[in-house]
């Protein structure tokens, strides 16, 4: 295992994640459809990344910067469960189906277009 790459994702992911507490600071009022949202863009983001990579030198490093670090730290899936579980335990069933649809087919989407987008 390379010190560096690992440094690279560690740097990345605290990138993501404080870029992920900025938006939800400035978005408090959108919760939990901010999450959605970084989920979606980090689906997006993600599709264009490993696509680009592929094309370039050196790519362990940007995909550990990147892909591992920014993207994993950025996006929430973990927030994503917590947020369903506070609409189920609200008993807004709903809202729960819709919001389970909207980050899985959303974010599988936008990794299929960010990749359509580059290639």
């Amino acid at each position: 295992m390379s010190t560096k790459l690992v440094l690279l994702v560690g740097l990345g992911g605290g990138l993501g994640s404080a870029f992920r507490f900025i938006l939800c600071l400035l978005f408090s009022n959108s919760l939990p459809w901010v999450t959605l949202s970084i989920n979606i863009t980090g689906g997006f983001l993600i599709g264009i990344l490993a696509t680009w990579i592929e094309s370039i030198e050196y790519p362990d490093y940007w995909r550990a910067f990147w892909m591992v670090g920014f993207c994993g730290g950025f996006t929430t899936f973990s927030a994503f469960g917590y947020d369903f579980f506070n609409f189920f335990r609200n008993e807004q069933l709903g809202l729960s189906i819709i919001y389970i649809f909207l980050s899985i087919a959303g974010t599988l989407s936008a990794v299929f277009l960010g990749h359509r987008l580059v290639s």
